[in-house]
């Protein structure tokens, strides 16, 4: 009796501490955001756009790129087919699709109530940290008509900038794009007062689309570790694709570190808050 009370407990501990390394929710909403922004800061002639993605859930939220859901959607189903020995001609269409669906935007930002998990990549190396949700919102009376919404201005900073939102009270979701959240609808338009960065939502609709994410896969570090390890990266970016086996001449030398400077001199977090 005693050696069964103990499995029990045992394995009620392991699935207790199992479940808080995986995530799993069911989106009831998709808004879609179209995002312009500036990648060198030497150059403010140059904007690119991205499509990104607020899927909302009732205990998380998800806001990744489109273009990196759909990828990680198709390798997962090459994954799955894979592993039933059968692969339809639809998925090598889409894993064809992928070579034009490229992403700058690797990161995934899981958001509850309370903090951000945020999934995102050095190479093909996975890791992932967990940050507070802790803006400090300016919510003000000036008001503007986005399409269709109503809207309201509220202020923030986070990360080196200053940033202005718009949100509509008329949808009671207290989320928006990237990190923000916590106003008292959801955020419609929001961009940092320099218009590096610039989200504005293209459609809202019902739908249902289910994420799962198992953190015990993945690497866990801190948010500084990562950021420092970024910087190290742009530092030594010859010497750590040398370790990952490519050679280059000196001539490619000189052209990958030029572009890697001026490419992504310009992250939307400027400083680690």
């Amino acid at each position: 009796m005693i050696n069964k009370l103990a499995l029990t407990l045992f394995l009620l501990s392991f699935s207790q501490i199992y479940s808080q390394d995986l995530i799993v929710d069911k989106a009831s909403y998709k808004a879609l955001y179209n995002l312009t922004y500036l990648r060198d800061s030497t150059n403010l002639q140059k904007k690119s756009e991205e499509k990104m993605l607020l899927l909302v859930g009732k205990k998380y939220s998800l806001f990744q790129s489109e273009n990196n859901r759909f990828n990680d959607s198709v390798k997962a189903n090459l994954v799955n087919q894979f592993n039933n020995k059968k692969i339809d001609a639809q998925t090598g269409v889409n894993m064809a699709l992928t070579q034009n669906k490229y992403t700058l935007f690797d990161f995934k930002i899981i958001k509850s109530n309370t903090e951000h998990i945020v999934i995102d990549k050095i190479f093909s190396d996975k890791f992932y940290y967990k940050e507070q949700q802790n803006l400090n919102w300016v919510i003000t009376d000036e008001t503007k008509q986005i399409n269709s919404y109503l809207c309201q201005k509220a202020t923030t900073s986070y990360a080196g900038r200053s940033y202005i939102a718009w949100f509509s009270n008329s949808i009671p979701i207290a989320d928006g794009p990237y990190k923000f959240a916590g106003l008292p609808g959801l955020i419609i338009e929001m961009y940092d007062t320099r218009f590096h960065y610039h989200f504005e939502m293209l459609s809202l609709e019902q739908k249902t689309d289910y994420f799962s994410f198992d953190l015990a896969k993945i690497q866990k570090t801190s948010k500084v570790e990562f950021f420092n390890a970024l910087a190290n990266l742009k530092k030594d970016i010859i010497g750590q694709l040398e370790q990952r086996g490519f050679s280059f001449d000196e001539s490619n030398t000189i052209q990958i570190k030029r572009t890697i400077k001026n490419n992504r001199n310009n992250q939307i977090e400027l400083q680690i808050d």
